[in-house]
């Protein structure tokens, strides 16, 4: 049996911890929202993504997404373009960065 799945991943929008060339992983240390621009990137991208599978026929059944702050909203904002409810997996998280977590990148 041949299946015909076809996978997208994509990263979160611009975050405050980008912004701030800052460190960010769990357990979260404060509360990196998306920027404005990262909500904007993002609800480019998931028209983008909506019109691709459009002309190839093509539909997305399946959001999955780490429940950190940064990737949650990402993630709703895709839902909402794409008209699907995303599952949140603690699993998918970012590796812990220790004591470098909410640390300058330069550090």
């Amino acid at each position: 049996m041949k299946l015909n799945n076809k996978y997208y991943i994509l990263r979160h929008g611009e975050a405050i911890s980008n912004v701030k060339e800052i460190v960010s992983s769990w357990p979260e240390k404060f509360d990196n929202h998306l920027t404005k621009k990262g909500r904007e990137m993002i609800k480019k991208v998931a028209q983008q993504l909506k019109n691709t599978c459009a002309e190839q026929g093509r539909s997305i059944d399946l959001i999955f997404s780490s429940d950190l702050l940064r990737t949650k909203q990402t993630a709703q904002i895709v839902s909402k373009a794409l008209g699907i409810k995303p599952k949140f997996d603690k699993r998918l998280r970012e590796i812990d960065f220790g004591v470098f977590n909410s640390k300058s990148i330069f550090d």
